[in-house]
Parts: structure tokens; C-alpha cells; sequence
């Protein structure tokens, strides 16, 4: 009863130190942790290792849990189809488009090919049951995502947006064609969903693309039909929240991924819509709390379990951070070499370093909901270490490019 109390007491408090930690003047690498929910983790960490064990509240807040984060990735899904704005893309020049396609291509197919190698281990240690291919593929498209907003720290100095975000948007945006790439293949290797309506069962690729490309139409029409019908922005929030949910709990019975529904639910809702500017901005301010709700539901499922498996857990760190930096380089550096606007090596190198984002854990999560589901922690603590990792590492300047520093309210942009 003292040990609860104490849990009890320590988590209060750290809901009080949240917003001070939130507003807190720190190091550029403290900021950067800040910026990547890591307190939220930390939280979630503390309150399902230690407080809901105590209580043995385990099997009440298991189904809650689950509903909530199938939730989280629709909405995180949700806003990154936003960004797949066909009005806005065809202003673009077709070559840089082209060009950013392949480097995000390059990107993922090497990380596509080094993750089919280590395939085995990752079974032998996390446990994992999905098929190799898949696998590969959702890790793949993880590691090649970045933060959004791009924000970045220097070396002794303060996180800022990076250099190059405003030559990027010329072309695709890394987390948009990495999601369009994962919507693209991902029927093709999940073979193992049975799908049950009613008294028929299908079972193949053909039937999961259409379970999801009817789910998330039928979002995307029924939160646009949200915001055609009510002006209040609160009320909009309120029953987009509640279509979602249904949405997401339809994705947990048929076993499909609840962040591609929620992308392409996204990308029907921007380019329908008549309240583009409203959505934005309520979007925005609805993932203010989803994106912390996520993180710290993700904290709260790690438990301490994974302990016996540190070394390999370490080593997995390790590796996705060195070989994303490797692949996101090389991948810059044969488009630059393409358009023949090489310069030096300055250029990969830092795109190199982008960080990992939400995007990113959230494709890893994903694997905990899909035909057969993954039970065992360690995957997702590897990933959680390599995002915060990789949000570590500092980036070098570049000269000749412009930075700004980190407004409060950014635009969100891949």
C-alpha cells in the first residue's frame, strides 16, 4: 500500500513538471528530446511498469489501451495525408518531384534490403511473427521518415527548422512518399489477414486493399461531411473524433492498419474539402494532444520484460540509426548527382541526420495490431531508442542556406 502510494504521488507530480519541463529553457539536445515527446514515454513508462501493476489494473486498461492507440494512429495517419495535396503538387516542377521520389525510393530500398538480412535475429530475439517482407517493408518506410515539422539541433546550439525544408518543398515530401509507398505494397505482402464480414471470409491482397481503401474513404467522406454541415469548430472535433474511433476499432476487427486508413482518409479530405484552411488548423490543434496521448500510451505497454534482451536491443539501436543516416545519404546523393547539382558531401551528410518523427514509431506500433499480432516489447523499445537516438544526433550547418528559428506555431510539413 506505501509502494502505491508513492507510484500515486511521483506520477501526480510529474503532471505538474510536464508543463514546466514544456516550457523550460534547456540544451538544444534536451529541446529536441522535448520536441519528440520523450517525457510523455517516460511517463507512460512509469505509470504501466510500476503504477497499473500495483493496482493490477492490467486487464481493465488493456482493451482501453488498445482502442486509444488504434485511435492515435488514425489521426497520425490522418495528418499526414493532409500533406498529400494534389492541387498543391501539380504547381510543382515535374522534375524535382521525380528526382525526390527517387531519392526516397533509393532510401527505402536500401533499408528494405538490410532489414531483410537481419530478418532472423529480429525474430530470434523480439519475437516477432509478421512475414519477412512485410517486415522489412514497415521498417524500412519507419527508418526513411523523419520529423515533421523538420527541426533539427546544431552543435551548442538551439533546435531550428532545417536548411533544407524550403528546398524540399519543391519536390515529395519524405514521409508523404514513404506512406504512398507502404499503401502501395503493403496488400501485396500481408497474406496473412482473414478478413470475416458476416458469413464470408476472403482471404488476399485484392480484399485488404479494398477493406482499406474502403475504410478510408468513408472517413475522409464523413469528415468532410462533418465540416460542411457544422461551423463550430468544437463540434467538428468532437464528432470527426468519434467517426474516427469507430474507424479505428473497424480496423482492430479486421486486423488492417489503422495508419494507412487514417493517410488515405487524409489525402480524399484535402483535396474535397471547402474548409481546407479549418481542417489545418483544427487538425493541428487535435494532434497537440493526440500525438502526447500516443507516446505515453506507447510508454505505459513496454513494461520492464525486455531487460534480458539489452544487448541485442542495443545493437538493433545502433544499426538503425547508422543505416538509416547511410541510406538517407546515399539517397540524396545520387539525386544530386542526377540533377547535377552536386556540391559536397555536406548536403547528404545532413539529410542524413534528419531525425526520425511521430511517423515514424507509429508504423513500428502498427505491427502490434496487425494478423498475427506482436506481443513482445523489445521491438518497439529498440525503435522508441533509435527515434530518441537519432533526434540526438546533431546536424551540421550548411552554408548558404537560410535557417529559421523554431516558430511556436509550425506548419506542418515532411
Amino acid at each position: 500500500m506505501i509502494i502505491a502510494i508513492v507510484l500515486t504521488t511521483l506520477f501526480l507530480l510529474s503532471l505538474l513538471l510536464i508543463p514546466v519541463w514544456a516550457r523550460w529553457e534547456m540544451p538544444g539536445f534536451l529541446d529536441s528530446l522535448r520536441l519528440g515527446r520523450f517525457h510523455h514515454t517516460l511517463a507512460g513508462f512509469v505509470v504501466g511498469s510500476f503504477v497499473i501493476p500495483e493496482f493490477e489494473l492490467g486487464r481493465q486498461v488493456e482493451g482501453l489501451r488498445t482502442c486509444l492507440i488504434s485511435l492515435a494512429l488514425v489521426w497520425i495517419g490522418l495528418r499526414a495525408g493532409l500533406d498529400l495535396d494534389l492541387g498543391r503538387y501539380r504547381k510543382r516542377p515535374v522534375s524535382q518531384m521525380i528526382f525526390s521520389s527517387l531519392q526516397n525510393l533509393v532510401t527505402i530500398f536500401l533499408l528494405f534490403g538490410g532489414v531483410l538480412l537481419v530478418s532472423a535475429l529480429l525474430r530470434a530475439h523480439f519475437g516477432i511473427r509478421l512475414n519477412t517482407m512485410l517486415l522489412s517493408l514497415i521498417l524500412a518506410v519507419s527508418a526513411a521518415t523523419i520529423r515533421s515539422p523538420v527541426i533539427v539541433f546544431h552543435w551548442r546550439g538551439k533546435v531550428s527548422h532545417h536548411g533544407l525544408a524550403s528546398e524540399s518543398t519543391l519536390g515529395v515530401g519524405t514521409n508523404t512518399a514513404s506512406m504512398v509507398l507502404l499503401f502501395l505494397c503493403f496488400p501485396i505482402f500481408y497474406n496473412d489477414a482473414v478478413l470475416y464480414l458476416g458469413p464470408y471470409t476472403s482471404v488476399g491482397s485484392t480484399t485488404t486493399l479494398a477493406t482499406i481503401v474502403a475504410l478510408g474513404v468513408l472517413l475522409g467522406v464523413l469528415v468532410d461531411f462533418i465540416f460542411r454541415s457544422f461551423e463550430v469548430d468544437i463540434s467538428c472535433a468532437y464528432l470527426s473524433t468519434s467517426v474516427s474511433l469507430v474507424v479505428a476499432s473497424l480496423c482492430l476487427v479486421f486486423s488492417i492498419p489503422a495508419l494507412l486508413v487514417g493517410f488515405l482518409a487524409g489525402a480524399w479530405l484535402i483535396n474535397t474539402t471547402i474548409r481546407r484552411r479549418s481542417v489545418l488548423e483544427l487538425t493541428e490543434r487535435i494532434s497537440g494532444v493526440a500525438e502526447p496521448a500516443f507516446f505515453f500510451l506507447l510508454g505505459s505497454i513496454l513494461g520492464v520484460d525486455w531487460v534480458s534482451e539489452w544487448p541485442a536491443i542495443g545493437m538493433f539501436v545502433v544499426a538503425v540509426v547508422l543505416s538509416r543516416s547511410v541510406a538517407k545519404g546515399i539517397g540524396q546523393a545520387v539525386a544530386d548527382k542526377l540533377q547535377t547539382v552536386w556540391q559536397s558531401w555536406s548536403i547528404p551528410l545532413a539529410t542524413g541526420l534528419l531525425p526520425m518523427g511521430t511517423i515514424s514509431i507509429a508504423c513500428v506500433a502498427q505491427t502490434y495490431y496487425l494478423a498475427p499480432p506482436l506481443h513482445r516489447p523489445e521491438l518497439l523499445v529498440a525503435c522508441l531508442l533509435g527515434l530518441y537516438f537519432s533526434q540526438l544526433l546533431p546536424t551540421p550547418r550548411l552554408g548558404g542556406i537560410p535557417e529559421h528559428r523554431q516558430q511556436p506555431a509550425a506548419q506542418n510539413s515532411d
